[in-house]
């Protein structure tokens, strides 16, 4: 409880002030120690003010005046041991003259060397300005300094937070543990800016869990101007492991701005650092560029985490003179997610990196994912979005992103090339589930393969040149994919479920492999359209035409395409069949596409992919395959094939889809059991060229009768064809006609004949008994019985002819009368043509 106030306290050769064992609630407060009487000039003692296993003493105050001066020593202020806990160092000088403006330098400002103490705090009066040091503003040194805070200092300004005044380095976290700077309250975050090496350093292999949180590293006191510090506005060295850089709640973000590196992890053995939350490159408001000369985050380590799929965890990495992110060499591990990288803080708005996104020579990161949030907006960058680079940069995964468009993934940004991927091999972009997408859209140019060992990488799933719904065009400059410079052995694409990309909407064509390109990439499965020219360009000169044998070289050394021969819609689906000429006794993948239209080349792109089928060549070279597909959309179909060492064709010439159909003439005829009936059988396709041979069959004909063509093949030509069809019906067994107008029609004449003769002899009988005396005009009754008698036998007779000849009942067999459906069915391959007609048989 003692009080040391507005002394001048110089040129000790050892502390200016002391506080030793068991000294606890001590005030230190005006002072001017290490200067002169006028606090302008170097008086120094070797430390001005040094508390050793002393507790919860105060350096400094908020009151008006309670500030010390602290300048001019070797180290400004020491808190050494375990023990001194509780000190709290407020509102003061440290390393500056008296107004805060110009330098008075200690070797060290705030040597701290034991835990739980307070630099600083929210307030403006709690404010220390630690400036001017001749190397460290702050030092936390092991191994007892842990759980310090540090909050509210200005540490390498001016008093005014707007001129460089710098120490040389503002904070080192010396291999110890669980401390804090800055702080997510109003007031908590430091300006730590204009030192000569770095802001803030972490190193050793026991500085873990340490926070660097809400502060301004490498601006002014507003957030608006730069005042950089020499180097990194933080680092990581050593094995410094597990500390977190900013956070996702409110305020917990750092602007790390105007430095020549935003945050910069310096070896491999630094490991599992978060990076949450910061501006990097912007102004405090993240709508304006303040750079960062080389790389808002420069990365040597192991699974190190930048940003996150909450909101706020995303870093906004914009506007810095080289890279967004670098990631140098033998770094992995990197989960790099949820970050704006190249645009405003809004995501609306280009605010470019040279380059957002540098593998360089580094495996095994992960840019993006699969979980909601996990997709970086990747866009507005000025020469590249991302690069992948080096025979080492292998095993990368990119998925969930939006490159070359904002943060709704429906409006391009000014920016350079998609995607780079340089001498690197084995690496994914995108992944056949629909979260692992990618949005390529909307840059200078797409995506490249360049170097000879830019193999086995495999793009798949990814909307290139359309919005994040796939529908609206959102096109790429030039081509939509390249391969170059001997690229070989990678795949666009697949024949997974979800692997195909759309492909669309470039101003050039879809898909180039250049002549300098190498062989075997594989292109499958694709949603190809609406590019400006060829869906796939082999060689870079147009429409590469078949060769004989298919032996020529060059990139994807010019895989023959294949030639659609005819196809015939059947059903909701289709039937096509295809030829290819290559080499011979080898085994190809045809991959078959409908199309709305054909390209003006007459070789169209691939709008929807429909599946892909095996063809096999012979000892010549030729071979053909027909395949079938349940549903189809367009009219236009087209097809490339692929070798088996991965070498994709350009697309074939278009065929028109053929819509067919079967007709009989006439369409109803009537018969009697025997007799045969006659149709003309029309086959006839519209709609595209189909010159084939189909079969005809005929079903439905009724019992006891037979269908036959006169031919059971015809072939079109121009797309018309017809046969005769005859069905022959069966009598029934034993009938007889020896009376034919009978048989035809019932024997109702003897009835009435028969008839008439009764109604005769009725009519006699009576005018007999009416008259007794014979009228010598009439028949007899005699002969009148007689003559009915015998038109009654005749009756029997013809109901014997008519029924059979031996008077038993109709035999079995025969036709039976009825109507009968006709089906004739016209086919070719699997598809199918039906049609009807009549048959009446009385």
């Amino acid at each position: 409880n003692n009080l040391i106030r507005a002394l001048v306290i110089n040129r000790f050769a050892w502390n200016g002030i002391s506080i030793s064992t068991d000294c606890a609630d001590n005030a230190i407060e005006g002072n001017y120690i290490g200067t002169d009487v006028s606090g302008t000039l170097a008086r120094g003692n070797s430390v001005g003010v040094l508390i050793g296993q002393a507790q919860r003493n105060t350096v400094g105050g908020t009151a008006p005046g309670s500030g010390n001066l602290i300048s001019g020593n070797q180290e400004g202020v020491t808190i050494v041991d375990v023990t001194a806990t509780g000190n709290v160092v407020i509102g003061n000088y440290i390393g500056t003259d008296v107004t805060g403006t110009s330098a008075i330098p200690n070797d060290v400002g705030v040597l701290l060397l034991a835990p739980n103490n307070r630099l600083g705090g929210q307030s403006a009066e709690a404010r220390n300005v630690i400036s001017g040091n001749r190397f460290n503003g702050v030092d936390l040194g092991p191994p007892n300094a842990t759980e310090n805070v540090i909050e509210g200092n200005y540490i390498g300004v001016d008093a005014t937070g707007t001129v460089a005044l710098g120490n040389d380095l503002g904070v080192f976290v010396n291999d110890v543990a669980n401390n804090t700077i800055g702080g997510t309250e109003a007031g908590a975050g430091n300006l730590i800016s204009g030192n000569v090496r770095g802001g803030v350093a972490i190193a050793g292999e026991f500085a873990r869990d340490n926070t660097v949180l809400g502060n301004l590293v490498g601006t002014n006191a507003s957030g608006a101007a730069a005042l950089g510090n020499g180097e990194a506005g933080v680092s990581m060295n050593q094995g410094a492991s597990q500390n977190t850089i900013g956070g996702s709640d409110s305020g917990a973000g750092n602007v790390l701005s105007g430095n020549v590196f935003g945050v910069l992890l310096g070896d491999i053995t630094v490991s599992g650092n978060q990076i949450l939350g910061n501006l990097i490159g912007t102004n405090a408001g993240g709508d304006q560029a303040i750079p960062n000369s080389q790389t808002g985050i420069l990365l040597w380590g192991t699974d190190n985490v930048i940003g996150g799929v909450a909101a706020g965890a995303r870093n906004v990495l914009s506007g810095n003179g080289f890279a967004g992110i670098d990631l140098g060499p033998g770094s992995t591990g990197t989960m790099i997610r949820g970050n704006y990288i190249g645009t405003n803080a809004a995501g609306t708005a280009a605010l470019g990196n040279d380059l957002g996104i540098f593998v360089n020579f580094s495996p095994n990161n992960v840019i993006g994912g699969t979980e909601p949030g996990a997709g970086n907006v990747i866009s507005g960058n000025v020469g590249l979005n991302i690069n992948i680079n080096g025979l080492d940069a292998s095993e990368n995964t990119v998925q969930g992103n939006y490159i070359g468009t904002d943060a709704t993934g429906t409006v391009a940004l000014p920016t350079g090339r998609a995607l780079r991927i340089e001498f690197a091999p084995n690496n994914l972009i995108g992944g056949t589930q629909p979260e692992a997408r990618n949005v390529i859209s909307g840059n200078y140019l797409g995506i490249s393969f360049e170097g000879p060992t830019a193999t086995g990488n495999v793009i798949e799933g990814n909307y290139i040149g359309v919005d994040v719904t796939g529908s609206a065009p959102l096109g790429n400059r030039g081509a939509g994919i390249r391969f170059t410079t001997e690229a070989s052995d990678n795949t666009v694409g697949g024949t997974e479920p979800g692997a195909g990309n759309i492909i669309a909407n470039s101003t050039w064509v879809g898909i180039a492999v250049f002549p300098e390109a190498g062989t075997g990439n594989r292109i499958l499965g694709n949603a190809i359209f609406d590019n400006a020219q060829l869906g796939i360009e082999l060689n870079r000169d147009g429409v590469t035409l078949n060769d004989e044998d298919d032996s020529d070289t060059g990139p994807n050394n010019l895989q023959n395409f294949p030639t659609l021969i005819a196809a015939a819609a059947s059903g909701s689906g289709a039937v096509i069949e295809a030829e290819l000429a290559s080499a011979p006794d080898s085994s190809f993948l045809v991959d078959f596409f409908s199309n709305l239209a054909c390209d003006e080349e007459g070789h169209g792109e691939g709008r929807t992919p429909l599946g892909s089928v095996t063809l096999s060549t012979d000892a010549t070279g030729m071979g053909s395959v027909v395949a079938e597909f349940p549903t189809i959309s367009g009219t236009v179909l087209t097809a490339t094939a692929t070798d088996s060492d991965g070498n994709t064709s350009e697309f074939s010439q278009c065929l028109e889809l053929a819509t067919w159909g079967v007709s009989a003439s006439p369409t109803s005829r009537t018969v009697t059991p025997g007799e045969s009936a006659s149709f003309t059988i029309s086959v006839s396709a519209e709609g595209g060229t189909f010159d084939e041979t189909v079969s005809l069959s005929c079903s439905g004909a009724p019992p006891a009768a037979t269908c036959a063509f006169d031919q059971d093949e015809i072939t079109l030509v121009d797309g018309q064809a017809s046969a005769s069809m005859t069905v022959t019906t069966a009598a029934p067994a034993g009938s007889s006609r020896v009376i034919p107008w009978t048989h035809r029609n019932p024997p109702w004449i003897w009835l009435s004949v028969a008839l008439l003769l009764l109604v005769a002899m009725g009519l006699r009988e009576r005018l007999r008994r009416s008259d007794p005396r014979r009228s010598p005009g009439l028949v007899p009754v005699s002969a009148l019985r007689g003559a009915a008698i015998a038109a009654l036998l005749g009756l029997l007779a013809v109901s014997q002819n008519s029924c059979g000849a031996d008077g038993t009942p109709p035999p079995e067999g025969g036709t039976p009368t009825g109507t009968y459906e006709l089906t004739i069915t016209a086919a070719w391959e699997s598809a199918q043509s039906t049609s009807s007609a009549t048959l009446v048989v009385q």
